[in-house]
């Protein structure tokens, strides 16, 4: 690649772009331009050399799906994949039982505030 043919403006670009890794709005602000200048800057560059242009999505194609969200809740997955994830009912009505015993105990350990001295309005 023969660099020589470039301007200091694109030879500089294209090593903050391609050496260094820079993207285009930090470019733009360390050589104090826009983005889309940079952008331009590059595509010039990129042709000077021989280069095919620089690859944008054409507007007459369509966009790119987006991608699925994973399920979050149990509920939303499907119910073959669900029923598999799922505790059987003896199981979690278990876990309910020994949750709220927990819950329980540990309401008992907790010291009454109430007739603290500290915690009484003084007059």
């Amino acid at each position: 690649m023969d660099m020589t043919k470039l301007t200091d403006k694109q030879r500089q670009a294209m090593l903050m772009r391609y050496t260094y890794g820079w993207r285009l709005a930090r470019i733009a602000m360390r050589m104090g331009t826009t983005r889309q200048g940079v952008h331009d800057l590059l595509q010039r560059a990129h042709l000077r050399l021989g280069f095919p242009r620089l690859a944008y999505r054409k507007p007459w194609l369509p966009k790119p799906r987006a991608r699925r969200r994973k399920p979050l809740y149990l509920s939303e997955l499907p119910h073959d994949i669900a029923s598999n994830l799922r505790p059987p009912a003896e199981e979690r009505r278990n876990i309910g039982i020994l949750l709220r015993k927990t819950l329980r105990d540990v309401a008992r350990q907790e010291p009454d505030t109430a007739g603290d001295s500290k915690m009484a309005p003084t007059h």
